[in-house]
């Protein structure tokens, strides 16, 4: 199967039209055998190589356009952002200290070294990011919800965590779903579930969501300072990271499922998780 059919296929399961700006095809060509993993380096490649794959599909952006733009692609927390009721103008500033430092910091990074290593071997090399995510947020929001409402409004954030651990991918992670700010006996609340959009948004996007009656948010991940600053906020409400590589995972298991039913062998590694 050819990268491009691979990235299409991608796009289609995530409902978008157009390649993100966080994902990209570094060295196209035909695959039929792939390591797919979460993060690579250049041991992966040569590894890869000498096992007899012909190609790497990795999740997080390895270089170029998609490391360089990743800041980009945060806008689309927007769309969360405003659809649980914050105003555009104040989901754009909320976000905007967290999106500089995201562009500052890959500006600085080398972003031709996985890219180039790939090139010299002839590898087929692509990252897919923000279609994964997308679906991921999707699944984990819909039994999220759906198992919250037959809970009742009673629902405590603990209810929230041991919902999240009915998820496979979760329940096989050695990381646990943690409450970082709020007390795990409390009201959850409304719940929204920010995983998509390139990297979490930084405590003013949780706090955005809290002036706007959210009682419990759930990010993949949050920096310490971050998690400090919110619990000194005078905004309250809950927090829950919950667990970088288990969410990945979840997006990525759905693509290789598909992939593999369209013919392509398939090795899941480098903090994949088991799903179903």
């Amino acid at each position: 199967m050819h990268t491009d059919r691979i990235m299409q296929l991608a796009l289609d399961m995530a409902g978008l039209t157009e390649v993100p700006e966080d994902t990209q095809v570094y060295v196209p060509g035909k695959i039929t055998k792939a390591l797919v993993c979460i993060d690579a380096d250049t041991g992966l490649l040569s590894i890869a190589r000498d096992l007899g794959y012909d190609g790497v599909i990795v999740h997080h952006p390895q270089g170029d356009e998609a490391m360089l733009n990743l800041h980009l692609v945060m806008n689309r927390q927007l769309l969360t952002l405003t659809k649980a009721g914050v105003l555009e103008d104040e989901a754009r500033e909320a976000l905007r200290s967290r999106q500089f430092g995201v562009e500052r910091n890959n500006h600085m990074r080398n972003w031709d070294y996985m890219p180039s290593v790939a090139r010299l071997m002839r590898m087929p090399f692509m990252n897919i990011h923000y279609p994964c995510d997308l679906m991921m947020e999707r699944i984990v929001d819909v039994h999220v919800q759906q198992r919250l409402t037959e809970t009742g409004p009673a629902a405590t954030v603990q209810d929230l965590t041991d919902i999240l651990l009915e998820i496979p991918e979760f329940a096989h992670a050695k990381t646990r779903p943690a409450v970082v700010v709020g007390d795990p006996a409390a009201p959850a609340g409304k719940v929204v579930t920010a995983f998509a959009g390139g990297t979490n948004g930084g405590s003013a996007v949780v706090e955005a969501y809290w002036r706007h009656g959210v009682g419990t948010v759930m990010t993949l991940h949050m920096e310490v300072a971050d998690i400090l600053n919110l619990r000194q906020s005078e905004v309250k409400g809950t927090l829950v990271v919950a667990g970088h590589m288990a969410c990945d995972s979840v997006g990525l298991n759905a693509l290789i499922r598909v992939l593999r039913a369209n013919g392509l062998d398939l090795t899941p590694m480098g903090g994949i998780v088991p799903g179903v």
